[in-house]
């Protein structure tokens, strides 16, 4: 990569802290329920989410 380094993120002050640890990955649980209910219900020939994850080796 020859790109540029962009130094203005290093001179950015952020006040906000960033999660660590087991609950930088924890989903809200209504955040939770909108995404599941938003995803595609199974369905018979596998063509969903389920596969998906199944074949990007996620599941």
């Amino acid at each position: 990569d020859i790109r540029p380094l962009d130094s203005d993120f290093l001179l950015m002050d952020n006040c906000t802290p960033a999660l660590a640890g087991p609950s930088a990955f924890q989903i809200p649980y209504l955040i939770r329920q909108k995404i599941c209910s938003s995803l595609d219900t199974p369905c018979p020939n596998g063509a969903d989410w389920r596969l998906l994850a199944q074949r990007l080796k996620l599941d």
